[in-house]
This record gives structure tokens, C-alpha cells and sequence, in this order.
């Protein structure tokens, strides 16, 4: 008896149609990111959901936020009223303390500031300083603002130096501009936050005073 004949072996699929598929896609995928990505900080949820509880707790103790542009400069004008230094932090800046989640990172201590006693409402009022920073690889790009009441707190923002701008020296100096919102007419008490020593003076914001402070 004769045996059927074998059926005749399947050929495989080529691969390289696959292949091709898949480096199209890849293309595709990566030019429609690139085209339509948002530009600026990616999305991160947990740090976001941290800073809204965060800024809801400072809320809920009466403290409002703002934050301050800064500038380097070199020359600083005379100082227009008094400044007195503070071994300890004040009260209110250990209050703050506790209600916040990030990690504080103060300068050494402010060597001068140079600030007018007087100022009008409706304008950014200039504060102009010399400070000795904590680590020569790092460098001030702005100041977070906290006030509650009659008391405002200013604390700088950091940002690490390339390695190939290292400065020498761990010092610097600038001006920074507290927006006219976060000062409405009134009397205040400013203080710089330090690790050595705090600064601190007094300034009157001339205009009809905010009912809300």
C-alpha cells in the first residue's frame, strides 16, 4: 500500500515586513510627542498633591504665599532704615517650620540689607542684600514669601551650579522684589531667614490698609 504524500511545508513569514512595521511605529510615536508635548515641568503627581495639602494647611493657620523675583547685582544702596539682627528664629518662623513639608535650605547669614522704611501701595517693594550662602554649589533664583498678619517671611529658592560654574566663594548679592499684592497698605515686619543669624526691620506701606490682613 502506497503512503499519502506529505503536505508540502509551510514557508515562514519573512521578518523584516515586522520589522519595519515596528520602526514606522516608533517614528510616528516619537514625532507626535515631540509635536505635541507640552514644554516646562513634566507632571508629578505626588509632589503636586503634596504642595495643595501643604498649601492647605498654611491656609488653614492664617499664612498666605507669594513668591519674589530676584536679581543679582553688585553695588547696594544705603540702608534706609534700621535692621537688627536675630540669634534665634522668631516664633512664627518655627510655626512655618513645622507646617511645611519641604526641606529648608537657609544661607549662613545676610552681611547687609538695604531697604526703605516707607513705601507706596500698589508698587514691588525692593529689598537689596549681600548674603553668605551655606554651599558654594548652589546659587538664589528666588524667595518664597509667607505672611500672616503683620509678618512676612522670606525664604530663597536654590538652584545647583554646573560644575564648570563653581564660584570660588560661597556669596552673593542682589535685589529682590516682593510683589505689590503680597504687601498691602499697612505695617510690617519683614525677616530674611538665616542658619546664623536672622534680619529683620520694620516698613509702612502708605495707602488705604487692607481690611483682610
Amino acid at each position: 500500500m502506497t503512503a499519502a504524500p506529505r503536505p508540502p511545508a509551510r514557508k515562514p513569514w519573512p521578518l523584516w515586513p515586522i520589522a519595519l512595521a515596528i520602526v514606522v511605529c516608533l517614528a510616528g510615536y516619537t514625532w507626535l510627542r515631540l509635536a505635541y508635548a507640552k514644554p516646562g515641568k513634566p507632571h508629578e503627581p505626588f509632589a503636586e498633591n503634596r504642595q495643595r495639602a501643604e498649601s492647605a494647611k498654611l491656609q488653614a493657620a492664617g499664612w498666605s504665599t507669594s513668591e519674589a523675583s530676584y536679581e543679582t547685582l553688585v553695588d547696594l544702596p544705603a540702608p534706609e532704615t534700621a535692621i537688627h539682627t536675630l540669634p534665634v528664629r522668631p516664633a512664627l518662623a518655627e510655626e512655618l517650620f513645622r507646617l511645611s513639608t519641604e526641606n529648608w535650605n537657609l544661607p549662613i547669614e545676610y552681611t547687609a540689607v538695604a531697604a526703605p522704611a516707607r513705601a507706596p501701595a500698589g508698587s514691588d517693594y525692593a529689598v537689596f542684600f549681600q548674603v553668605e550662602l551655606d554651599q558654594a554649589r548652589a546659587h538664589i533664583v528666588g524667595f518664597d514669601l509667607y505672611r500672616k498678619g503683620a509678618d512676612l517671611i522670606v525664604i530663597p529658592r536654590w538652584e545647583p551650579y554646573p560644575p564648570e560654574l563653581t564660584p570660588r566663594r560661597p556669596k552673593t548679592g542682589g535685589r529682590l522684589l516682593i510683589p505689590a499684592a503680597a504687601l498691602p497698605a499697612g505695617h510690617y515686619r519683614i525677616t530674611l531667614l538665616a542658619l546664623k543669624q536672622s534680619s529683620q526691620w520694620e516698613v509702612e506701606i502708605d495707602g488705604p490698609t487692607d481690611s483682610r490682613r
